[in-house]
């Protein structure tokens, strides 16, 4: 066989390989946004932050339904300002959960060091007529400049919309995703890998062209 049939069929060769390539790539599904890829911990409610006593005041709306409390866990599980703890320790893994007149014993998760504020993802329960509250996931609560976390962990940021006004946001760097992002009440991001990033948020009138820029973050991610 000559060299220069030798060539011809390596070239048809590589141009098949190339053209398998791009037939493939074409067929594969897009890589899912960040956002997309985070894991969906939790059922986001509509509303932001809910009072603890607001909750327990009108039980029947807000049983098993999801919800997002503010409060902390109290030193060595004792209240500081509620009178009682309402439900009952079933486990050695259950925390009390104080929020300003109310306290509860929470179940589901691990509880966070004493005297951290933290916001609390979770469900408001009632078993054989003890209340208690099932937590799904534990947030920390965004700052005004920095906010350091850890990978896996989320954080939560409140946003002072209304029905005119939404609060549009921008997130620049890898380190974190955005979980949920409700324009009116909230929005919470999760800690992916070590690195920076800068999270913006703006106000926008309803019938404005333009958003005008509130407040910037940074998060790192340790």
């Amino acid at each position: 066989m000559t060299k220069q049939k030798k060539d011809r069929r390596l070239s048809r060769k590589v141009l098949i390989v190339c053209v398998s390539l791009l037939v493939v790539a074409a067929c594969s599904p897009a890589a899912p946004p960040r956002e997309e890829a985070a894991v969906q911990e939790f059922d986001w409610p509509l509303s932001g932050l809910r009072p603890l006593d607001d909750l327990l005041e009108y039980k029947p709306f807000h049983l098993n339904e999801p919800v997002l409390l503010s409060g902390i866990r109290p030193e060595d599980d004792k209240p500081i300002n509620a009178a009682a703890v309402l439900g009952k320790k079933t486990t050695d893994r259950d925390w009390v959960f104080e929020d300003g007149p109310a306290a509860v014993w929470v179940s589901g998760i691990d509880g966070p060091d004493a005297g951290e504020p933290i916001v609390l993802a979770a469900r408001l329960r009632e078993r054989n007529g003890a209340l208690s509250v099932e937590a799904s996931l534990i947030l920390k609560i965004g700052q005004p400049g920095r906010t350091v976390l850890r990978p896996g962990e989320h954080v939560y940021f409140d946003l002072p919309g209304n029905k005119s006004v939404t609060c549009p946001i921008e997130l620049d760097g890898g380190a974190v995703a955005v979980v949920h992002h409700n324009e009116f009440e909230y929005v919470v991001l999760k800690a992916l890998e070590p690195g920076t990033a800068k999270l913006r948020i703006f106000s926008k009138w309803w019938n404005a062209p333009e958003k005008k820029i509130m407040s910037e973050h940074e998060l790192a991610v340790e």
